[in-house]
């Protein structure tokens, strides 16, 4: 339910990624708090425990492995900045799965697609794709418009011949 935090990573996760892209501290600090509150509320003798009522602050003995393999590790990468990890760090050469397991790319991904501080969005080359293709032309936008019109007016039509 909502009133328990199972230690899910997402929130870490998201922080890792979004301070990766952009390099604002903000992340850094999320991270922070959510390192500061595991520990004041989740830490126990021998681990962590699930948190199962967030208001009264009681513990569920359990601790799923994701804690470890995911949550913990996207907290590490998000303060990480020693050189012996830098190459993980490099969305050029690595990516993550959707469990946090690092995957060597066998060559780096467009340019467009390596967001981070010093690489903002540019959607040129996406742009000049998406034209090339006519899908997204303003022709094509506006025969889909008509489409969609010429369909309202008929349901309307048919809407009204049963009044």
């Amino acid at each position: 339910g909502l009133g328990q935090y199972p230690l899910r990573p997402e929130l870490a996760e998201s922080a890792f990624y979004l301070h990766r892209a952009t390099g604002d501290d903000t992340y850094r600090y999320a991270g922070a708090d959510i390192i500061h509150s595991l520990n004041t509320f989740a830490k126990t003798e021998c681990g962590y425990a699930a948190v199962e009522n967030v208001t009264t602050k009681a513990l569920r003995d359990h601790m799923d492995s994701y804690f470890l393999a995911e949550t913990v590790k996207y907290l590490f990468l998000l303060f990480d900045e020693s050189p012996e990890t830098a190459a993980f760090r490099d969305p050029a050469r690595y990516i993550f799965n959707t469990e946090a397991h690092l995957l060597p790319l066998p060559k780096p991904p467009a340019r467009e697609f390596l967001l981070s501080p010093s690489n903002p969005p540019d959607h040129t080359e996406r742009r000049k794709r998406q034209e090339k293709s006519g899908k997204y032309s303003a022709e094509a936008q506006e025969k889909k418009r008509r489409k969609k019109d010429k369909k309202k007016a008929a349901k309307a039509a048919g809407g009204e011949a049963k009044q």
